[in-house]
């Protein structure tokens, strides 16, 4: 074996080991295949365009252009228009990366195997793979190639669950090491034999080349000393906030640690975490569901909120909203915060007003917004122990009768879906055969919600992930918990 080729054996193993490093991240299913076969063919590419003799520039171009379909070809396989990536498939690729950043503020390791999150990892380790084989072959640069692997090794070991990490860290560094003596026996054969002049004293001996390589080396460990201060402090409120959960939410959808209610509905089951701790305690005329915020948005798997909304600073007491039951009439609410955390106040189904008494410190009506879409109510510095205040909530008081001869209305316009959602022949005749026989909305809304209670509840459900959340859960498992139930209501019912 030529030294070229144990050089690239070492790059491939340093590699392998930054892929199963993810392993600190995610939870358990079928994550490292699609970035490994990534792998392989990020470094076909390149080492084929050098043979043929292509430039940099268009080695790059290709690769992109490659890792695009490949995208396409993995996770958005049904939009593909004769093997080729279609506007709506790389549409969909944007915004599976999209949603998975916006649940980067909720997700703590392990992070559920969502496209999104597997989608950055095959990116990530396709891009370290052209730049190390670029910069290791071409450009003579293994500083620059061994850059991106430790960067996502640091970061996956700082955000994951430092199960194993130990042992990761030893096999990465021998990997590293072995990458860097292999590369630098490659570079000197290619070099040749040093030939000196103890007479010419300009001449660059090795020991120059030497010094001038640890001075490099030097400056960029002062920099990185000197700066990194700098950013560490404020790593809890961006990046990296989902592994310290001062994030919004505990993590997994699985409800749980600090406080923290995971805004969001997952067909997927997971293993539970759930707290005994009280959260509020409400005093009332009549007992209601509590709501922190609505669901509105669904990426084939999970319901989330509507992130980004903005929010108006509340008018007296008033909330402010773009919607309210017709049939309803109000309760008021006293509210004691115990171990609840986050940014949303507890409320009954569409809260109109809120008023945080005056003799609780630091905190006044001015602290108080809402989002005019949901009637969500969020308070600025989030929740404190023992908070209290007052608010009265409009709530729907219909009649079977009253909903049956009642029309669909006009939705807002968050609640409309920008294109049809997808679902299989088989689940869409499934919910013929519920519903088909009944003349209302309404009867059909009943139908489904009699049918889904002769489902099992139970929290002991296998949490593998599924490339089909809705037909495992609807015509095989028929079990779950109360997510899967509300998760899968609410998409039937669209």
């Amino acid at each position: 074996m030529g030294s070229e080729a144990r050089t690239r054996l070492a790059l491939a193993a340093l590699l392998v080991v930054t892929l199963f490093s993810f392993s600190q991240v995610f939870d358990r299913g079928s994550w490292p295949g699609p970035a490994l076969l990534g792998i392989l063919i990020s470094s076909a590419i390149v080492i084929g365009a050098r043979r043929i003799g292509f430039g940099t520039f268009w080695t790059a171009v290709i690769s992109i252009v490659a890792l695009a379909w490949y995208c396409a070809f993995i996770f958005r396989r049904r939009d593909l228009f004769y093997g080729l990536p279609s506007r709506d498939a790389l549409i969909g690729l944007w915004n599976s990366i999209r949603s998975a950043y916006e649940k980067s503020t909720l997700d703590y390791a392990p992070v559920p195997v969502r496209p999104g999150y597997v989608m950055l990892s095959v990116i990530g380790m396709w891009l370290a793979t052209a730049i190390g084989e670029v910069a290791t072959f071409r450009w003579r640069r293994p500083f620059i190639a061994i850059a991106p692997p430790i960067a996502l090794f640091a970061l996956l070991s700082i955000v994951g669950t430092r199960t194993g990490t130990t042992f990761l860290v030893i096999f990465f560094i021998g990997t590293l090491l072995s990458y860097l003596a292999l590369e630098s026996s490659h570079r000197l054969r290619s070099w040749g034999s040093w030939i000196t002049s103890l007479a010419d004293r300009n001449a660059e001996t090795p020991g120059e080349v030497s010094s001038r390589l640890a001075r490099r080396m030097g400056v960029s460990c002062l920099a990185a000393a000197v700066f990194s201060p700098l950013f560490l402090p404020a790593i809890g409120d961006g990046l990296l906030s989902w592994r310290n959960n001062s994030g919004v939410g505990p993590g997994t959808g699985s409800g749980g640690g600090g406080g923290e209610v995971d805004l969001l509905a997952s067909l997927q089951p997971r293993i539970l975490e759930q707290s005994q701790a009280p959260m509020f305690t409400v005093d009332a005329a009549r007992a209601d569901y509590w709501r922190l915020t609505s669901l509105v948005n669904f990426d084939g798997t999970i319901w989330t909120p509507l992130l980004g909304q903005p929010t108006a600073p509340l008018l007296g007491d008033t909330v402010v909203t773009t919607y309210t039951p017709t049939i309803n009439e109000p309760l008021t609410q006293r509210v004691r915060i115990s171990g609840l955390r986050g940014e949303h106040l507890p409320a009954a189904t569409q809260p109109s007003t809120v008023a945080i008494p005056e003799e609780v410190e630091g905190r006044d009506n001015q602290d108080l917004s809402s989002e005019p879409e949901t009637g969500t109510v969020k308070i600025g510095g989030g929740l404190v122990e023992e908070l209290g205040y007052e608010v009265t909530s409009i709530t729907p008081t219909a009649t079977f009768k009253d909903l049956n001869r009642t029309a669909v209305g006009e939705a807002p316009a968050i609640y409309v879906d920008e294109g049809p959602i997808a679902i299989d022949p088989e689940v869409e005749s499934l919910i013929e055969d519920w519903t088909g026989r009944f003349d209302t909305p309404f009867k059909k809304l009943v139908a489904l919600q009699d049918i889904l209670r002769t489902f099992t509840y139970s929290i002991d459900v296998d949490p593998a992930a599924s490339t089909n959340q809705l037909s495992d859960f609807l015509l095989e498992t028929r079990r779950g918990y109360c997510q899967q139930f509300a998760a899968a209501f609410a998409l039937i019912a669209r």
